[in-house]
């Protein structure tokens, strides 16, 4: 738990959804960081420290994802291609990131997860209200979800794509900083 990732960006949104949308819902964090106790104490303020669940550091994520319905990346930078969403993905749990990085190569919005601006809290939660109240959508999501990262992000697939780029008839540098 960094400052970039902006947990106060999602436990804000998590707030309107239990308090205006009216969803019953557990806000599961997995991890940890210098940002944990203020996170805690977020919550506390907003009143939504009974429904906060720290998982803490673990080696495993997946049981974790197993439970989850939606998986949020609210970062504010630092991003470049967050593999815990491809993770998140992978096990068929909807993704919901902040426009930062890769997250729009890795997702199409409103098709197989959601993008939102950067610390916006209400648009966040209009997109996790959308996810935990309508299951129909949720499920294309979830599946749409692994479609792709089948078609797009195995290792397989990424070593093609390299294949491709590498084998054009475009000239190539190396920089050794040394040598300068």
């Amino acid at each position: 738990f960094r400052p970039e990732k902006s947990h106060s960006t999602l436990l804000d949104a998590f707030e309107e959804l239990v308090r205006s949308r009216g969803i019953e819902a557990v806000l599961l964090l997995v991890g940890d960081g210098p940002e944990k106790d203020a996170i805690v104490d977020r919550a506390r303020q907003l009143g939504i420290d009974g429904r906060l669940r720290m998982a803490g550091q673990v080696d495993d994520v997946r049981p974790y994802l197993a439970i989850m319905d939606a998986f949020v990346l609210p970062s504010v930078s630092v991003e470049v291609f967050s593999n815990a969403a491809l993770e998140a993905m992978s096990m068929g749990v909807v993704p919901i990131c902040s426009d930062v990085g890769g997250a729009t190569e890795m997702i199409d919005h409103g098709i197989d997860g959601f993008i939102f601006p950067r610390k916006d809290t209400e648009t966040l939660s209009k997109y996790l209200y959308e996810v935990l109240s309508d299951q129909q959508l949720a499920e294309g999501m979830r599946a749409q979800a692994q479609l792709k990262l089948q078609d797009k992000f195995t290792i397989e697939k990424m070593d093609e794509a390299y294949v491709r780029v590498l084998s054009t008839d475009k000239q190539f540098f190396a920089y050794d900083s040394a040598v300068s």
